[in-house]
């Protein structure tokens, strides 16, 4: 059985993920993590494992997307699980991973959704984002 968070606050949650995000400061989101974190790219199928694994994808993409900007359309907590509906907007200025130098100087909107566990301190433990890559790339 997982234990459970202590009085997790959705609403403070959600604050502190988009201040740290669109912050664009990679180690201010990565500490929202749990040191062991399994984060899971969906779009890019990709799994990262740890806070260091993580830190750097992050720092990547926020040099190859500097105007990046994180808006949360919906989520619930049920116990230690959330669910976050998001929206970003971002303009490609560098090589990215897959992403196509083509898509340089273009703005696109992409939606998705995050599928997140909470250990007993409320630091995110596992992370699924769920996401098209076509409406990046095209």
């Amino acid at each position: 059985m997982n234990p459970q968070p202590s009085a997790i606050d959705l609403d403070r949650m959600a604050a502190d993920f988009l201040t740290a995000v669109n912050s664009r400061d990679a180690k201010a989101y990565t500490a929202l993590f749990a040191p062991d974190i399994v984060y899971g790219d969906m779009g890019f199928h990709l799994t990262f494992n740890g806070q260091t694994e993580l830190e750097k994808w992050y720092a990547d993409w926020f040099e190859a997307f500097p105007d990046c900007t994180v808006s949360l359309r919906n989520g619930f907590i049920s116990g230690n699980s959330a669910v976050m509906e998001w929206e970003f907007t971002a303009t490609l200025e560098g090589s990215f991973h897959t992403v196509p130098d083509t898509m340089r100087g273009k703005t696109r909107t992409v939606q998705g959704v995050a599928i997140v566990q909470l250990d007993a301190a409320g630091k995110i433990k596992t992370h699924r984002d769920y996401w098209s890559v076509p409406d990046l790339i095209t």
